[in-house]
């Protein structure tokens, strides 16, 4: 969460301070524990069912629950998407297994350096 304060300036001279809380976007990094987590507790788990169990998690809002431009889905649907599309669990840090395309239908399980 993210606090912003506004100042503003009357004719008179007065100052007044404001607080208005905004709330950060949800980001890959966000994700890894908490895909982990699910992955191990769901072996084989769909990249589709990975984007419910995390929305489940996140409650996404604000922009994250924004309908993307030309598409049926959400930001936070392509956050996720993004986490598997740039293999950021399989690859680059060797913590699950990706099995099928990299569409919806994959199929994500753990290695035992994931494992909690």
């Amino acid at each position: 969460m993210l606090s912003v304060f506004k100042i503003e300036t009357t004719k008179e001279r007065n100052i007044s301070l404001s607080q208005t809380t905004k709330m950060a976007r949800i980001t890959e990094p966000d994700l890894i524990l908490p895909a982990l987590y699910v992955i191990q507790k769901q072996p084989g788990i769909t990249t589709g069912e990975l984007i419910k169990e995390l929305r489940a998690i996140f409650n996404p809002t604000g922009e994250d629950a924004e309908i993307l431009h030309g598409r049926n889905d959400d930001k936070f649907s392509q956050i996720v998407r993004n986490l598997v599309s740039h293999h950021t669990l399989d690859d680059k840090l060797g913590y699950t297994v990706l099995g099928g395309s990299g569409t919806s239908n994959s199929t994500h399980a753990i290695t035992s350096n994931g494992q909690f």
